[in-house]
């Protein structure tokens, strides 16, 4: 596609959106996006994908297995979402503008129109809206039977390169019971063409959950589960690997009326994010490159589950147009001393996410000498909308913004949250969060602003649209 990605599916990291995109086509994109998300957190095969995915950065093997597995659901998911994405147009704005939004596909993106086109069993059905609503319903449940694969037959302990995923799924008994590809293939041929090629339905069923279990999010799950455990068996770090995903796909995210517009985020996923990342052996040498800063942050960054013991924190600095982050690590079973460094350093401080301010920030915004403490989101904001309504409660919000997007601002007791929201979300905060008494200011600090406005700079421009954007330099 000409222009770069208008989205980007990043597993247990969340939707981000072309900041930069056309305003006609938000919804549409983050309608494609959200059916990737679903087809992946409420399916075992997508799951066990999205937590390979989440070890892949301290586990090389997970990253290669995640990669092998992929090719054998990618091209079904983006069949399915393509397709949702247009027949939800077409239930939301009538017949006319489906068939507009189809010509439209075929000539910004021949990739995803041959998607289109393949299943032209299902959406060449479609007369009016009603089909529509139909279709989107039946395609969906078509997807996820797909891909609710019983992995307990499928010997994931024994993978350990991609040869061997291939080997496995090369077999073509395998690949009919095991491939979501493979297997939607069956069932849309089975349903909905009058043909006899690829109608194995009984291996689609002998590889399939417990097909009365669909909408037990936890079997599905314990599945999931099951299959890292028989991954991890005889890995020296299999507690940590297996204790970092137990979280995927567990947590029930609230929905309510317009909430799609906040299970994406706006980001400039088109620009190189290349930055590098220098590893700062002593707090001494730390301390000294903050203070040769002329504006003096410290980034702390969210612990990973499974290590929570590892501390890392951050300067960023750009050097002859070179984003360079230097980054401290350190070792403590408890929060002694981020403490001491909370309570000694002389700057501001901006974390990462929630989790460590939501229990803690009484302490911290006592013990810090300059305030407010920071709080930067970097996924969407509906992922944890109700961590931050209840550590927000009673406080204030407001809006920065742009031609492009809106800065988020929380602020309670000089603690300050800020994320990235699409400007046309702000009607649904002001009702939602209203929910949490938390009332909307005006904000006409402009030192506030401008400093918002760097710090939300500085974390984007630090963000990498994929891992190889952070390159380790020397010390």
């Amino acid at each position: 596609m000409l222009g770069g990605d208008e989205g980007q599916f990043r597993f247990t990291n969340g939707t981000a959106i072309d900041v930069f995109l056309n305003k006609n086509r938000i919804l549409d994109v983050i309608n494609h996006e959200f059916t990737h998300s679903l087809l992946y957190s409420t399916t075992s095969y997508g799951q066990f994908v999205m937590m390979l995915d989440k070890n892949g950065i301290v586990d090389g093997r997970s990253n290669i297995i995640k990669n092998a597995l992929f090719t054998y659901m990618g091209r079904m998911q983006e069949r399915v979402a393509v397709n949702i994405e247009l027949m939800i147009r077409c239930a939301s704005r009538g017949i006319s503008d489906y068939i507009d939004a189809i010509d439209s596909l075929k000539m910004r993106n021949n990739v995803y129109y041959n998607h289109f086109r393949k299943l032209c069993c299902l959406n060449g059905k479609i007369r009016e809206q009603n089909d529509a609503i139909q279709l989107i319903r039946i395609l969906r449940e078509i997807a996820r039977v797909a891909l609710n694969v019983d992995l307990n037959q499928i010997p994931v302990g024994e993978f350990r390169t991609e040869k061997d995923v291939i080997s496995f799924f090369t077999n073509p008994i395998n690949n009919a019971r095991y491939s979501p590809n493979k297997r939607f293939e069956i069932l849309v041929n089975v349903f909905f063409r009058e043909n006899d090629n690829n109608n194995d339905i009984h291996s689609v069923y002998e590889g399939s959950l417990n097909l009365n279990k669909m909408y037990d999010a936890q079997y599905i799950h314990d599945v999931a589960m099951d299959a890292i455990k028989e991954m991890y068996a005889f890995h020296h770090l299999k507690e940590r690997l297996v204790t970092r995903v137990e979280s995927v796909g567990a947590k029930q995210i609230i929905f309510f009326e317009g909430a799609d517009l906040l299970a994406a985020k706006p980001a400039r996923i088109n620009e190189d994010k290349k930055h590098f990342i220098k590893q700062i052996k002593t707090l001494e040498e730390f301390i000294k490159i903050l203070e040769q800063q002329e504006r003096k942050y410290v980034y702390i960054y969210n612990r990973i589950r499974g290590f929570e013991e590892f501390q890392v924190i951050g300067v960023y600095e750009e050097k002859k147009n070179k984003r360079i982050t230097y980054s401290y690590m350190f070792f403590e079973e408890d929060n002694k001393k981020i403490f001491e460094i909370l309570k000694s350093f002389e700057c501001h401080f901006v974390f990462y996410k929630t989790k460590f301010l939501s229990k803690e920030s009484n302490a911290v915004r006592k013990m810090v000498r300059q305030l407010p403490v920071y709080i930067y989101e970097d996924t969407p904001l509906l992922a944890s909308f109700d961590v931050i309504g209840q550590m927000f409660y009673g406080g204030k919000y407001s809006y920065i913004r742009r031609i492009n997007d809106t800065i988020l601002v929380f602020q309670k007791r000089s603690i300050c949250l800020f994320t990235n929201i699409f400007t046309e979300s702000e009607e649904i905060l002001n009702r939602e969060l209203g929910k949490f008494n938390i009332e909307y200011i005006d904000m006409d600090d402009e030192r506030q602003i401008s400093e918002i406005m760097y710090l939300d700079k500085m974390c984007n421009d630090y963000e990498g649209n994929s891992i190889e954007d952070a390159k380790m330099i020397g010390q």
